[in-house]
């Protein structure tokens, strides 16, 4: 068994991501002590913190079959670092416990405004030839 824990809350920052759309699942288990619950909180690529409304109860048992996950998405732009914070929720007298993490990108980013249009005017451009050229 292998995690890191520590009072009042744990942050990991995911720096150097692709464009596009993430999936994360967290582990959050110890087989000796019982935690409370968790809370996450995500900072995404604009800078804006919000509490996803999650509740964690991070798994005690010595067999370690029934490890507690926690799957929620987010969008990276390729720039900006990504800041998930898993805190303690209120009344509670324990630390909190991460033994890792899966990250997957599940879908390419959503192309800028300014390269659409680059793209449908060269679209257009090519339809427009080829149109000349039939006539």
């Amino acid at each position: 068994e292998s995690f890191f824990s520590r009072q009042n809350d744990v942050t990991l920052i995911l720096s150097d991501l692709l464009p596009g759309e993430y999936e994360i699942t967290t582990f959050h288990h110890d087989s000796v002590t019982d935690h409370n619950n968790l809370g996450v909180r995500l900072t995404d690529m604009t800078g804006s913190l919000q509490d996803l409304g999650i509740t964690i109860d991070p798994s005690n048992n010595t067999t370690g079959l029934n490890v507690e996950t926690a799957t929620f998405r987010f969008f990276a732009d390729g720039i900006n670092d990504i800041v998930i914070q898993f805190y303690e929720q209120a009344g509670s007298t324990q630390s909190v416990v991460l033994n890792g993490f899966a990250l997957t990108l599940v879908g390419p980013a959503v192309p800028e405004p300014a390269t659409m249009v680059l793209c449908l005017a060269a679209a257009g451009a090519h339809l427009s030839r080829r149109r000349r050229r039939a006539a």
